[in-house]
């Protein structure tokens, strides 16, 4: 259980850490890197992050996943053709 997640990663090859956070609905605030702009983070430079975090725990507010993900029989076949 958090209130927010703080993604300070200034490389991020995916973001799965992000993708958790949103699917539980637990809102992010993160730096543009991997895919936390597509996902649904909040994303704002490194000197704006206290007052992002600041503005999301007095809102109150949820993580919401703004991708569309896979279901697991899906992402089984995709993950299988990577394999031949």
């Amino acid at each position: 259980m958090a209130d927010v997640v703080l993604s300070t990663s200034k490389h991020e090859s995916y973001g799965a850490s992000i993708i958790e956070a949103l699917t539980a609905g637990v809102p992010v605030v993160s730096l543009d890197v991997g895919v936390a702009k597509e996902a649904g983070a909040i994303v704002v430079p490194q000197n704006q992050l206290k007052e992002a975090v600041l503005e999301v725990l007095r809102g109150g507010g949820v993580g919401v996943l703004k991708l569309s993900l896979p279901s697991a029989e899906v992402w089984a076949q995709e993950w299988k053709k990577t394999l031949q």
